[in-house]
């Protein structure tokens, strides 16, 4: 039996990691809603009988809102097509933010690092990434595939484990905290267009909270409401559709904010 992890959380978290696989697939094929979902899934070849299907039972609506996806049979045909999309459900990032405490950490950072996020990610090639990019200012040098990676829940999840293991060395990790936020607020801005955006920002904020790490960047401290947030990500969109007349791919808007030192710093 597979995802148990993904059937242990209740049901409302399940909810909210479904919510992102949904929105995973519909960032690949640069849709923003279930309707343009239904009608490029009935594109894909060898899927037409299945997307009918999905179309007639309302599953896409269904599990985008209220019934997290429970069939393991209907994950791994979307995986057929959509490959490591099936990863998003079971991710260290929700083991992260909705189940560590404290007392899971390790005495080494290493030792931590391998042990709630090594099956998942790459950790010495994306931890050597995360480590460049909070430490060089110029996007540009890093390649269309790496931002990609960067501004993902790998990205997200390396963010995370470098501060820890910042804090566990007795090293700044403010500058850590600040580029794991901004590349919270593009990635969910353009990639995942979740309606639960702010549930998991809160239990971001609240996750590095309680390991008493130093004060959070005055721009994420200060959002204080849904609408904030929401109104945050509007604007970040705003200033992709101001910069760019053509229209964008959800990957080469991705691509565009990750590149822009402004995207945040504007808003």
């Amino acid at each position: 039996m597979e995802l148990l992890t993904y059937k242990s959380y209740p049901k409302p978290i399940r909810l909210v990691i479904t919510n992102i696989w949904i929105r995973e697939i519909m960032f690949r094929l640069t849709v923003i809603n279930v309707a343009d979902l239904l009608k490029e899934l009935k594109k894909v070849e060898g899927r037409e009988v299945e997307a009918a299907k999905e179309e007639k039972s309302n599953f896409w609506y269904l599990a985008i809102k209220t019934c997290p996806v429970t069939w393991l049979h209907k994950v791994n045909s979307i995986e057929a097509y959509f490959p490591n999309t099936k990863s998003i459900l079971e991710h260290p990032f929700w083991h992260f933010i909705f189940t560590l405490r404290r007392r899971h950490l390790r005495s080494k950072p290493a030792h931590f690092y391998n042990h709630y996020c090594g099956p998942a990610i790459q950790h010495s090639t994306l931890l050597t990434l995360i480590d460049r990019y909070i430490n060089r200012s110029i996007r540009s040098k890093f390649s269309e595939a790496e931002l990609e990676h960067i501004h993902s829940l790998d990205g997200l999840s390396a963010f995370l484990s470098m501060h820890y293991i910042n804090m566990y060395e007795k090293r700044p990790t403010n500058d850590c905290l600040k580029n794991l936020f901004e590349a919270f607020l593009k990635t969910f801005s353009v990639r995942y267009r979740s309606q639960f955006v702010w549930v998991i920002f809160n239990f971001l904020r609240a996750h590095i909270k309680e390991y008493g790490s130093p004060p959070l960047p005055q721009f994420i401290s200060e959002i204080d409401s849904e609408e904030e947030l929401l109104h945050i990500l509007n604007k970040i969109n705003k200033h992709v559709e101001k910069a760019n007349s053509a229209n964008l791919t959800l990957r080469q808007q991705l691509l565009f904010l990750a590149k822009d030192e402004t995207a945040i710093t504007s808003i």
